[in-house]
């Protein structure tokens, strides 16, 4: 991720975790059927795209 964007240092300093209801810090990605985070502090975020997926 380019240093520009907002919130850049929650999401690539890797001690901010994703909260139910602050998802700044995650970072997932869904391409089609496929849904990644890169680490278990993105579950909340991660588990909407993956609920939204089986929709």
């Amino acid at each position: 991720m380019p240093p520009g964007p907002v919130h850049h240092w929650r999401k690539t300093s890797g001690v901010v975790r994703d909260r139910l209801h602050d998802l700044r810090a995650a970072w997932v990605v869904r391409d089609g059927r496929y849904v990644s985070a890169r680490w278990s502090g993105d579950a909340h975020t991660f588990a909407q795209a993956y609920r939204l997926l089986l929709q």
